[in-house]
């Protein structure tokens, strides 16, 4: 797999020609590349993060999978999703 690009919780890798893989960067990975006076925030947001992740997973049934790329999580947090456009490339683009 290709790695196309690094989030601030996910690594982005390119999965097939319309889908890609987004795999949670570990706790350690996101440290190193933190400033130390904002690591309490990156615990907390993590947390956050984690817990957003399991919640839009367990509504996936109940709401359109369009509206989140239509994921299909593989484990836990790691999922494939519809390649998208990123809007400041789209604006980029069209503005």
């Amino acid at each position: 797999m290709k790695f196309i690009d690094r989030g601030f919780f996910y690594k982005v890798f390119e999965y097939s020609e319309s889908r890609v893989l987004k795999k949670r960067r570990s706790l350690l990975d996101i440290l190193i590349y933190t400033k130390p006076k904002y690591l309490i925030q990156v615990f907390k947001q993590n947390n956050e993060a984690k817990k957003q992740t399991l919640i839009i997973k367990n509504k996936l049934s109940e709401i359109p999978g369009e509206l989140f790329g239509n994921p299909f999580f593989v484990d836990k947090y790691n999922y494939t999703q519809d390649k998208v456009e990123l809007l400041y490339h789209y604006f980029d683009k069209h503005i």
